[in-house]
């Protein structure tokens, strides 16, 4: 499976627990944090890629990203990749993690 995460599509940390959560079909006990985003990624069984896409490297989301590359390096089935700016995602997560399957064209 392969994910791709535009850093400027989610607003906040909760945005993004849950669109994680929804896509990577979580367990029913995913706390929604970073210790449970990790034991999560680094447990899992099936591939998955995330490309990630004009991705900020403070804020909110400098926690994620040190826990996929941790979980990247733990587990040899995530690998975590950068993707050029204007990539394309082909989701976009509301705030219940539910998604708007519309086509985001960044061109």
């Amino acid at each position: 499976m392969t994910l791709t995460l535009r850093g400027d599509q989610f607003g906040n940390a909760s945005q993004l627990h849950n669109f994680l959560c929804n896509q990577l079909r979580f367990p029913a006990w995913y706390g929604r944090n970073l210790d449970a985003l990790y034991d999560c990624l680094t447990s899992r069984g099936e591939d998955v890629t995330l490309c990630l896409a004009d991705w900020p490297e403070s804020g909110f989301t400098a926690g994620f990203l040190h826990v996929f590359a941790e979980a990247a390096a733990e587990n040899p089935h995530i690998q975590v990749v950068s993707l050029p700016l204007g990539g394309k995602v082909s989701a976009q997560p509301t705030d219940e993690g539910a998604l708007d399957n519309s086509i985001q064209d960044t061109h």
